[in-house]
């Protein structure tokens, strides 16, 4: 396969952020990358006595190729409105230089997996995985997985199933792509600090940042750790079902996430004293395989099967999950607070909703039309309170207070509703007996019919936030900001959708 993508900026103008208020001016984006990509996968399936055994193998390679031009007319960062009135900057960005980069990259996959029964209420399932790729120095990354189905003393009414398994992921190569672009030498990229004993940038209107005789520090770089290794996830989970009566079944879970060797970002050449380790470059940004992270779910959930008269009958189901979920980073190229201690980002991550509630009900109605409601109701999400300052002068502006810690506050509750209703018309039909029953394929739609090898037309309406209520994200935890604690954007709005789909 082979795709593309090309992005312009509007406005070849530079970009002037006010920190968590507005951004205006050019976008600073000038892109055109290709990635063609082959995929080359195997199964064979075999059985060995009780033993239903596969092997497989996958492997993918890519070729990229990207022309980057970003910030090339440079950032003004304001810290508030008012020193934006002022016109008193905070720091001037700019990268400087072209390079266009051309690299390909290659990944396998090997696995074996077995299946048997070891007594008619216990099956099993091992197996292992290998997978490596070009860039990852250690081409043994083993992924074993076991997995079971028991039901207790010969039950039919409920099951166990548990498993635990080990998952890698790869090196991405936009990671790879900036540590070739960003060097230092043909790409630089520089930063101005616009507050030097209190005395802001004098040459604003003119934007020269160099005109106000400040420092501008010597060009910084993207480079990956030497030692970068395959991020990995050890998973845990275990389940019990159980058919509390013909129409009623319970169902409760719990997951075990535990990742290792993730991809964060670090500045290893921040200021020390105000002297930086390696004088010759001034921010490089180093992509380490040291993050961490943690998870935790609880699910617990019912489902009801209602039969109402001769029609289908309805269905509700109703989920709970608890959920509590941690890491150093919420991405590969965050950067933490304090890159000479990164581990104090330990902390919620934005995935760590405390609760979840799910509710959705599937019931036929009126005139043949049959409804399929479903709302969600989630606690708050978790965001940064920082200064709004940049007191280490490291180039990000996510410094927080003393003793806060990381994604320390939390949004609103969120809630929507969503509605579909839909009714089908046989158009034809072919009448096949089935099975067990004197019902036929063909009969009467929305009355337990089905048109089975006939063909039919189905109406639908499809509602997404039905109610149209208002869900507020984006929450601005800046506490220079004018918005400290009020969220700045929302979610969709109602979307209603017509349809008819046929078939055949």
């Amino acid at each position: 396969t082979t795709n593309g993508n090309v992005a312009t900026s509007a406005s070849s103008a530079a970009t002037v952020m006010v920190q968590d208020a507005f951004t205006r001016g050019g976008a600073g984006i000038n892109s055109d990358s290709s990635t063609r990509r082959i995929e080359l996968a195997d199964n064979f399936d075999f059985t060995i006595g009780k033993h239903q055994m596969r092997v497989g193998a996958l492997v993918e390679g890519a070729f990229f190729s990207n022309f980057d031009e970003r910030n090339a007319a440079g950032t003004w960062t304001y810290r508030t409105i008012e020193d934006f009135l002022a016109n008193r900057p905070a720091q001037f960005s700019q990268r400087l230089g072209t390079i266009d980069t051309s690299f390909s990259q290659y990944q396998a996959g090997f696995y074996w997996s077995d299946e048997f029964r070891i007594h008619r209420d216990l099956s099993l399932g091992i197996g292992v995985r290998n997978e490596m790729q070009s860039r990852i120095a250690d081409k043994v990354n083993l992924m074993p997985r076991v997995g079971l189905t028991w039901a207790p003393f010969g039950s039919q009414t409920s099951a166990i199933r548990g498993g635990y398994g080990v998952f890698y992921d790869w090196y991405d190569a936009s990671l790879y792509d900036q540590t070739l672009r960003i060097d230092g030498t043909t790409v630089r990229d520089i930063r101005i600090s616009c507050i030097e004993a209190n005395a802001y940038c004098a040459a604003v209107d003119a934007l020269d940042p160099l005109a106000a005789g400040l420092t501008m520090t010597p060009s910084g770089r993207i480079q990956a750790s030497p030692d970068l290794q395959m991020p990995r996830v050890h998973q845990a989970s275990i389940s019990y079902d159980r058919q509390l009566t013909p129409s009623i079944t319970f169902q409760t879970s719990y997951q075990v996430l535990r990742g290792h060797n993730l991809m964060r970002s670090r500045n290893i050449n921040g200021p020390v004293d105000s002297v930086r380790p390696n004088p010759l470059f001034g921010d490089i940004t180093q992509f380490e395989s040291s993050g961490r992270s943690s998870s935790d779910r609880l699910t617990i959930g019912t489902r009801f099967r209602l039969q109402m008269n001769n029609a289908q009958p309805a269905m509700v189901n109703v989920n709970y999950t608890y959920g509590h979920e941690k890491n150093f980073a919420d991405g590969a190229t965050s950067l933490p607070s304090d890159s000479l201690n990164p581990d104090s980002d330990w902390g919620p991550s934005r995935q760590d909703i405390r609760h979840r509630v799910q509710l959705q009900v599937n019931a036929p109605t009126l005139f043949g039309v049959r409804a399929n409601a479903s709302m969600n109701v989630a606690s708050g999400v978790p965001y940064n309170m920082t200064t709004g300052r940049d007191d280490n002068d490291d180039g990000v502006f996510n410094d927080r207070p003393e003793g806060v810690g990381r994604n320390a506050l939390r949004g609103d509750m969120t809630w929507g509703l969503n509605l579909n209703l839909s009714r089908r018309f046989a158009l034809s039909a072919v009448n096949t007996p089935v099975r067990g029953g004197g019902q036929s394929f063909g009969g009467p739609a929305g009355r337990g019919g089905n048109t089975g090898g006939g063909k039919s037309m189905e109406l639908f309406v499809q509602a997404q936030n039905v109610l149209n209520h208002v869900t507020r994200t984006g929450y601005t935890g800046n506490l220079l900001s004018p918005f400290f604690g009020e969220a700045t954007s929302v979610g969709s709005p109602r979307d209603v959708n017509l349809g008819v789909r046929f078939s055949f």
